[in-house]
Protein backbone atom coordinates (compact mmCIF):
# COMPACT_ATOMS: atom_id res chain seq x y z
CA UNK A 1 0.00 0.00 0.00
CA UNK A 2 1.71 3.02 -1.48
CA UNK A 3 1.16 6.60 1.09
CA UNK A 4 -0.78 9.36 -0.77
CA UNK A 5 1.14 12.30 -0.99
CA UNK A 6 0.33 14.54 1.68
CA UNK A 7 2.16 16.66 3.73
CA UNK A 8 4.37 15.75 6.80
CA UNK A 9 1.70 15.14 9.71
CA UNK A 10 2.00 17.52 12.50
CA UNK A 11 4.67 16.74 15.08
CA UNK A 12 7.07 14.77 13.34
CA UNK A 13 9.51 17.15 14.87
CA UNK A 14 8.39 15.91 18.27
CA UNK A 15 8.64 11.88 16.91
CA UNK A 16 12.18 12.56 16.06
CA UNK A 17 11.65 10.32 13.12
CA UNK A 18 13.19 10.66 9.68
CA UNK A 19 9.91 11.24 7.58
CA UNK A 20 11.79 9.00 4.73
CA UNK A 21 12.32 6.47 7.30
CA UNK A 22 8.34 7.06 8.01
CA UNK A 23 7.65 6.85 4.83
CA UNK A 24 9.68 3.30 4.03
CA UNK A 25 7.76 2.02 7.33
CA UNK A 26 4.34 2.62 6.28
CA UNK A 27 5.31 1.30 2.86
CA UNK A 28 5.86 -1.67 3.89
CA UNK A 29 3.09 -1.94 6.69
CA UNK A 30 0.21 -3.96 5.82
CA UNK A 31 -3.16 -2.73 7.36
CA UNK A 32 -6.56 -4.87 7.90
CA UNK A 33 -9.69 -3.79 8.68
CA UNK A 34 -11.12 -5.53 11.90
CA UNK A 35 -14.25 -4.72 14.16
CA UNK A 36 -13.01 -2.66 17.21
CA UNK A 37 -12.91 -4.92 20.55
CA UNK A 38 -12.00 -4.11 24.18
CA UNK A 39 -8.21 -4.22 24.13
CA UNK A 40 -8.31 -1.94 20.52
CA UNK A 41 -10.13 0.95 22.91
CA UNK A 42 -7.86 0.40 25.79
CA UNK A 43 -4.74 0.81 23.62
CA UNK A 44 -6.18 3.52 21.97
CA UNK A 45 -7.11 5.21 25.10
CA UNK A 46 -3.53 5.02 26.28
CA UNK A 47 -2.51 7.01 23.24
CA UNK A 48 -5.13 9.47 23.54
CA UNK A 49 -3.74 10.07 27.38
CA UNK A 50 -0.64 10.30 26.06
CA UNK A 51 -1.23 12.97 23.63
CA UNK A 52 -3.40 14.98 25.82
CA UNK A 53 -0.98 14.94 28.77
CA UNK A 54 1.74 16.12 25.83
CA UNK A 55 -0.69 18.86 25.09
CA UNK A 56 -1.11 17.28 21.12
CA UNK A 57 -4.27 17.40 21.63
CA UNK A 58 -6.58 20.52 23.39
CA UNK A 59 -8.61 18.06 26.00
CA UNK A 60 -8.32 14.57 26.99
CA UNK A 61 -10.97 12.50 25.14
CA UNK A 62 -12.87 9.40 26.47
CA UNK A 63 -12.28 7.18 23.12
CA UNK A 64 -15.26 4.75 24.57
CA UNK A 65 -17.91 7.39 23.46
CA UNK A 66 -16.42 8.12 19.75
CA UNK A 67 -16.85 4.24 19.14
CA UNK A 68 -20.09 3.04 17.87
CA UNK A 69 -21.31 -0.04 18.77
CA UNK A 70 -22.42 -1.87 15.93
CA UNK A 71 -25.66 -4.43 16.26
CA UNK A 72 -24.17 -8.00 16.53
CA UNK A 73 -25.54 -10.74 14.13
Amino acid sequence: MKMRSHPPPRGIEVMGVDLAGLRRAADRARFYVRPVDDRIVKNLQATADRFATLGLIPKPILVREAVRNAPQS
